[in-house]
């Protein structure tokens, strides 16, 4: 399978340069970046999220595209804001816009099965919603999410509380700060303060020491949320907290063939 979006194009080498006395080229990108190029655009015709190959949102502006951003860790880290959605232990083995549209689908493969992931925004007036879909294709897989909000190009890091759905719907997540708003619905997401792989190599990137022990939670059934384990990790804005910081929200969730989960994150005035 080849990749189809436009990344994987042929392209003009520019992110190289040759260093001094060396036949091998050095890249321009520091460790752990994303280069622009492995980036997918998203679109309602009023903002553009940009995805990277290894399934992270790293760039969003809610409402419009001259707004705050909400996920900014294209500039930075991943502190800086973004959703990473992946298949553990996976690999990408397609990557494709839906013909004719800004929908983006990613393949990955582990050792266990497929799943797809398709991102999308749908077109709207009155509120901002983007899509995070995953359907296994076969066997069993285990995704995991790493949701860092923040509000204002980090800026400002929101509250959450835990709100209950509508009849025959799940619990929500509300969080707000200053004027903005967010919803994410779907499977409910843990907080937690433990580091990821990718803090540690952002951390070294900067000269910073070693991380954290990185995400170990547990998995659990495909409509259930999983959990982290141990340490100071805790429901999302527990009704009887009545609402709580949460620098990252994580989770892993098993699917098997034919299952099926969406999450949706909706923006609002607050």
């Amino acid at each position: 399978m080849t990749d189809q979006t436009p990344s994987a194009r042929p392209h003009p080498t520019h992110d190289s340069t040759e260093r001094p006395g060396s036949s091998h080229p050095q890249s321009l990108h520091p460790a752990g970046a994303t280069p622009l190029e492995d980036y997918a655009l998203l679109s309602d015709l009023s903002t553009g999220p940009l995805v990277s190959r290894r399934g992270s949102v790293d760039w969003l502006c809610l409402p419009r595209f001259d707004s705050p951003a909400l996920f900014a860790a294209l500039l930075g880290g991943p502190d800086d804001g973004r959703w990473k959605l992946w298949a553990v232990d996976g690999d990408v083995v397609e990557r494709r816009y839906v013909p004719y549209t800004f929908v983006l689908e990613t393949t990955w493969r582990t050792t266990t099965g497929t799943v797809r992931v398709t991102d999308f925004l749908p077109p709207a007036e009155a509120q901002d919603d983007l899509y995070r879909r995953v359907e296994c294709l076969s066997g069993e897989v285990v995704v995991e999410h790493d949701l860092r909000i923040r509000f204002d190009y980090a800026r400002a890091l929101p509250w959450f509380r835990r709100t209950d759905g509508t009849e025959g719907s799940e619990p929500a997540l509300l969080c707000t700060a200053g004027p903005d708003g967010v919803l994410v619905t779907g499977p409910l997401l843990y907080a937690t303060t433990r580091p990821t792989a990718d803090d540690e190599q952002s951390a070294e990137a900067a000269g910073g020491g070693q991380g954290g022990a990185g995400v170990g939670n547990p998995v659990s059934g495909a409509s259930e949320h999983g959990r982290e384990i141990g340490g100071e990790d805790r429901p999302a804005g527990s009704p009887d907290s009545g609402g709580l910081p949460a620098p990252r929200l994580a989770g892993r969730f098993r699917l098997r063939a034919g299952e099926r989960l969406d999450w949706v994150l909706t923006w609002f005035p607050s």
